[in-house]
C-alpha cells in the first residue's frame, strides 16, 4: 500500500510524538521534574503509565548476564532491584503528578499491566489471557485516575496476534505497540486502531549497548531533521528517570530542536485523532 507525505496543522513541517514510558516506581516519581523541561520548550508529551506491581528487580540476574549488564547495575543502582530487596509498589499509585500532567495539556493513557509479566509472556497469550490483561490494567487505571485512557503502548513492545482486536473491542483509540525503522509517512489507510510506531532507539538503549551519550543524542537528533527534510511522523520514547538522571542536556537539545525546527508536537491522541480525520479506515482485519 503506498504512503503520502501529509500537510501537518498550522504548517507544520513534520510531527514529533514524544512518548513517555513509565514503567516503574522511580519513572513515576521522576515525572513532576520533566513536566518543566517540557513546558520551557513547548512540547507536549503521551505519559504511558503501566499499572500493577513494580517487581523490575526480579530481571536483575537476567540484565547483568546480558551484554552491558554491568551499565544496568551502574545505572539503576538499588531500585534496580525493586520487587527483590525492595517492595514491590504498584506503579500507577505512585504517579502523583498525574493531575499536574493533564493540566498542563499532556496525556495519561495505559502501558499494560504489570510490566514485567507482560514483557515475559504476552507474546505466547492466547485471546482470553490477552484480554484478562489488558482489562486488569484499565480497571487499576480508572481506579486511579478516574478517566479511561484512549491509548496503549505493550510493554517491552511485546505483542501477539490476539492484542489488536482485544484493545479495538475495549474501545482504545490508538496503540503504540511496534518499532518502525526510521520516521514514517503514515499508511493510506489506518486500521480501526491508529498504530504509531517509535520510529527511533532512544538513548537508553544505545547507551546501554555501548554508546557514549553524545553517540546517542546525535542518532536521535539526525532521525529527527530526517522527519523535518521529508516531512514525516516521528516517534521517540523515553523513561523519565533515565533522561532526567543520565542525559538531561541531551534530551533538553532534543526537545528544543523540535520546537524551533517547525514540527508538530501534540500529544499521541491528539496525532491519532488527525491522522483518522486525514485517512480513511480500513477494517479488513478485523
Amino acid at each position: 500500500m503506498g504512503h503520502a507525505p501529509l500537510d501537518w496543522p498550522g504548517g507544520c513541517n513534520s510531527c514529533f510524538c514524544l512518548r513517555v514510558d513509565v514503567d516503574t516506581v522511580r519513572d513515576a516519581k521522576a515525572c513532576s521534574q520533566l513536566l518543566p523541561l517540557l513546558r520551557e520548550n513547548g512540547v507536549r508529551a503521551t505519559f504511558f503509565v503501566a499499572t500493577g506491581p513494580d517487581d523490575s528487580g526480579r530481571n536483575v540476574f537476567r540484565a547483568l548476564k546480558r551484554r552491558g549488564g554491568k551499565r544496568y547495575a551502574a545505572r539503576y543502582g538499588l531500585d534496580g532491584l525493586r520487587g527483590l530487596l525492595l517492595p514491590a509498589l504498584d506503579v500507577e499509585e505512585q504517579l502523583g503528578a498525574w493531575r499536574e500532567i493533564l493540566d498542563q495539556g499532556h496525556e495519561i493513557a495505559l502501558h499494560g499491566y504489570w510490566h514485567r509479566i507482560w514483557a515475559r509472556d504476552a507474546t505466547g497469550w492466547t485471546e482470553g489471557e490477552t484480554r484478562k490483561a489488558v482489562e486488569e490494567g484499565l480497571r487499576r487505571f480508572e481506579r486511579s485516575f478516574s478517566f479511561k485512557p484512549r491509548g496503549f503502548a505493550a510493554p517491552s513492545f511485546k505483542t501477539n496476534a490476539n492484542l489488536g482486536k482485544v484493545l479495538w473491542e475495549a474501545g482504545f483509540a490508538y496503540s503504540s505497540n511496534t518499532r518502525a525503522g526510521g520516521p514514517i509517512d503514515p499508511p493510506e489507510s489506518l486500521g480501526p486502531v491508529v498504530e504509531i510506531p517509535v520510529t527511533c532507539m532512544n538513548a537508553e538503549e544505545l547507551m546501554l549497548e555501548g554508546a557514549t551519550e553524545e553517540e546517542a543524542s546525535e542518532r536521535a537528533i539526525s532521525s529527527l531533521e530526517a522527519s523535518i527534510a521529508g516531512r514525516k511522523l516521528f516517534c521517540y520514547y523515553v523513561h523519565p528517570y533515565f533522561e532526567l538522571g543520565h542525559r538531561e542536556r541531551a534530551f533538553r537539545k532534543l526537545l528544543l530542536l523540535a520546537g524551533r525546527r517547525g514540527a508538530w508536537t501534540p500529544t499521541m491522541g491528539e496525532s491519532a485523532d488527525w491522522l483518522r480525520r486525514s485517512r480513511p479506515e480500513d477494517t479488513s482485519d478485523l
